[in-house]
């Protein structure tokens, strides 16, 4: 039971500070929310390509949508790997590191996507850099983002790659140029392979924005800031149509639809 103070009276800023142990809390910061995380396949021409996926998911947790990048290849994790000294560490994450991993890896990859999916966590968003398209993961979603350099060589092998993900259900497809320093030239690519996709595939692709030739920072050059939220226009196009488009998908599979 609080007694009264005769020395200092009722709402005097002494008073208040006497008793405001009852009634603040300890903690002033909000809890992170939790999210069942949707998963989005980048299917990429090299796994040099790796820093795509990194920038997309550093731009997106930049937006407020937390967003992680999860290895399921051997060789895009070497690369990775190798590439660490120019990459952002966090949100990374590299589970398949012992041998027996890779004996089975379908086994392997579903095993890491449902515990990311069935526990809650901090991250929205799950990028799957991937490669190979015998890679387990493709036989699971069927949406993805697809980078394509602009060139008529690149462009060929996308329409080989997008022909082989057609032959049964066909997936949704955003496609994005890389190396590219015009919004003009990624159309005019973009519009070439849509074309063709849609001509002789029956496979419709969605534009989603250019990304700009890049360039890997020198030694202690300092960062340069793109923007009222540090991202760079044309990769903040990106990620609207990526959102827009709802390119992710939460996991499901034989067992979780029963």
């Amino acid at each position: 039971m609080l007694t009264k103070d005769r020395r200092h009276p009722p709402g005097s800023r002494a008073r208040l500070a006497q008793i405001s142990h009852h009634f603040l809390s300890e903690s002033s910061v909000a809890p992170e929310p939790e999210y069942r995380p949707s998963f989005m396949p980048v299917l990429l021409d090299d796994v040099s390509q790796v820093w795509i996926v990194h920038s997309i998911a550093k731009a997106l947790t930049t937006r407020q949508r937390p967003s992680i990048v999860v290895y399921v290849e051997r060789e895009m994790q070497q690369a990775a790997r190798d590439s660490l000294a120019h990459i952002d560490r966090r949100g990374l994450v590299v589970p398949l590191t012992r041998d027996s991993d890779w004996n089975d890896q379908e086994a392997a990859q579903l095993r890491l996507l449902k515990a990311m999916s069935t526990h809650s966590s901090q991250h929205r968003f799950c990028l799957i850099p991937v490669s190979d398209l015998q890679t387990p993961v493709l036989e699971i979603f069927n949406r993805m983002l697809m980078p394509v350099k602009p060139s008529l060589d690149a462009l060929r092998s996308a329409y080989i790659r997008i022909k082989r993900l057609s032959r049964h259900d066909a997936p949704t497809i955003g496609v994005t140029i890389v190396d590219c320093e015009r919004e003009e030239d990624a159309r005019i690519y973009f519009e070439k392979l849509a074309v063709a996709g849609l001509r002789f595939l029956g496979q419709r692709l969605l534009y989603c924005g250019y990304l700009r030739v890049h360039k890997q920072p020198d030694e202690g050059s300092e960062t340069v800031v793109h923007g009222i939220e540090g991202i760079a226009p044309e990769l903040r196009n990106v990620t609207n149509h990526i959102l827009n488009n709802q390119l992710y998908v939460p996991l499901t599979t034989p067992g979780d639809r029963s």
